[in-house]
């Protein structure tokens, strides 16, 4: 299925994927509001918007970050990209994330908060060497390495590739939740959770028609409805004392929170993908312009000094219960913080257009024509 469309010679990006990459970062943003708050959610007040707020903010991040990892496999299945592509898109994001590492390192150290000492230095100026947001360095070698998993998959076959599918939902996402089960808990990283996802959706892409997805559009809401739902009901038996059947529903409860390839993250996840994906294809300028912000979003509001200052005062939990709903106006609060972080990082794009974009590729092209492979990448072509 092709994802653009086609203006002026160019291809626009296809909308109902960029509003879901806008979903997704708002959904990481209200989990951030929630679980690096100054407050507890208990300062919410009433019963149903701190249910709300432990049933839907709380574990919805690792769902937002599933989102995005499986729109990155979609389009990475659909072209199969080079080990070049991905040399490029590590090399837009580091420029990005450094841009705002030595801007909020530079002010904070200016404020004292921090030491200039080696790693101090080392997470400023390389952020994602020094993992100063931990999604921004896994997410880097995720990109350089899945040009070879996406071959390496295409190989397998339809079969081979299908019972991969099947072990690893098993293996993690349902296993290492099992309470008293140890076994997978050590090595489910979230790289290795990232390229579970890959598996599932390099799968459905290659073996599945898009027809078939339009025509089972309402069963991919079910899934998602239902997922929640389920969320919902191991929270609250989670917080019974009945033998086994709480400690099971407290598993899966948590393993939302912590884990992207869980079974209920992938029951949300891959359903809204899917639904992006059965859309005819449509462009929206709007849309599209905030999307190319919403990572910038995420590296304004999860840089470790900036939380406390962001999520309190007026966005304090406390403060925020002081209107009714409060958990509607933490929602209201996390989607404020969206557009302002949107329009900030609106600033830095037209600096960098100014600056290190006037040239996107120049400096790049270098690195890669003289450290790499030689003039025009024959090796890296090939791949």
């Amino acid at each position: 299925m092709d994802n653009s469309l086609a203006k002026g010679g160019k291809k626009a990006r296809n909308s109902s994927f960029e509003l879901l990459r806008i979903v997704a970062m708002f959904a990481i943003l209200l989990h951030h509001l929630v679980v690096h708050n100054v407050d507890a959610v208990e300062a919410l007040p009433g019963a149903w918007s701190r249910l709300l707020a432990y049933t839907f903010a709380y574990p919805i991040g690792r769902v937002g970050v599933a989102i995005f990892i499986a729109i990155t496999a979609w389009f990475y299945a659909e072209k199969r990209g080079s080990l070049v592509a991905s040399i490029r898109k590590v090399w837009h994001i580091n420029k990005q994330a450094t841009f705002y590492s030595l801007l909020f390192g530079a002010f904070f150290l200016i404020r004292g908060n921090v030491q200039a000492d080696t790693q101090t230095i080392v997470s400023m100026v390389l952020p994602i060497i020094g993992n100063t947001w931990w999604f921004v360095s896994t997410f880097s070698v995720f990109i350089l390495i899945l040009p070879f998993i996406i071959q390496g998959l295409e190989a397998l076959g339809q079969k081979n590739h299908r019972t991969l599918c099947i072990l690893l939902t098993v293996l993690y996402g349902v296993v290492p939740f099992i309470p008293y089960v140890s076994v997978m808990s050590e090595s489910a990283n979230l790289l290795s959770e990232f390229f579970v996802i890959v598996v599932m959706v390099t799968y459905i892409r290659w073996n599945v028609d898009i027809e078939v997805f339009r025509g089972a559009r309402a069963w991919f809401v079910a899934s998602i409805v239902i997922s929640l739902l389920v969320l919902v009901f191991c929270y609250v038996l989670s917080q019974k004392q009945y033998p086994l059947i709480s400690s099971l529903s407290s598993s899966f409860y948590s393993a939302v929170f912590s884990h992207p390839s869980s079974i209920l993250s992938l029951t949300i996840a891959i359903p809204s993908l899917l639904l992006a994906a059965s859309t005819r294809v449509w462009t929206s300028k709007p849309i599209n312009v905030i999307a190319s912000f919403s990572f910038g979003t995420y590296l304004i509001t999860d840089y470790a000094l900036m939380r406390p200052l962001i999520w309190s005062g007026p966005l304090s939990l406390s403060h925020l219960g002081t209107f009714s709903p409060s958990f509607l106006a933490c929602c209201v609060a996390a989607m404020c913080i969206f557009l302002v972080a949107c329009a900030i990082d609106a600033i830095r794009a037209i600096l960098f257009s100014l600056t290190v974009d006037r040239h996107p590729a120049k400096y790049l092209n270098m690195v890669i024509d003289k450290c790499i492979v030689g003039k025009k990448y024959k090796c890296l072509k090939c791949i």
